[in-house]
């Protein structure tokens, strides 16, 4: 799976928070992927991805790519505006790529 990958590599993931207003998350500017926890649990089962779900991300966008994409998935574009995390991008990832706009890809 794509998050434990991540966490292999050092980044620090949590899905056991809520984020269900603005935060702010002190980790001395480490690596990081945020999922919300009630998202993660209703939107990911047995593994498998069933609805979208936003990750709020602060690493760096060639790593997320290049990693993302080696587990057969795609991001889309960060925003930072809708990013409800402080220095954190908000990316979102759709069942079976479904994206809507355009996705993350690192030449």
């Amino acid at each position: 799976m794509w998050l434990d990958e991540l966490r292999s590599d050092g980044v620090l993931v949590i899905t056991d928070t809520p984020v269900d207003g603005k935060l702010k998350l002190d980790n001395d500017g480490l690596p990081s992927v945020i999922i919300s926890a009630p998202e993660y649990r209703q939107h990911i089962q047995d593994g498998e991805l069933i609805k979208p779900v936003t990750l709020y991300i602060r690493a760096d966008e060639a790593m997320l790519a290049t990693t993302a994409l080696a587990q057969g998935l795609l991001l889309s574009t960060g925003d930072r505006k809708s990013s409800l995390i402080k220095h954190h991008k908000a990316y979102r990832i759709y069942p079976a790529n479904n994206q809507p706009g355009l996705a993350l890809l690192i030449s």
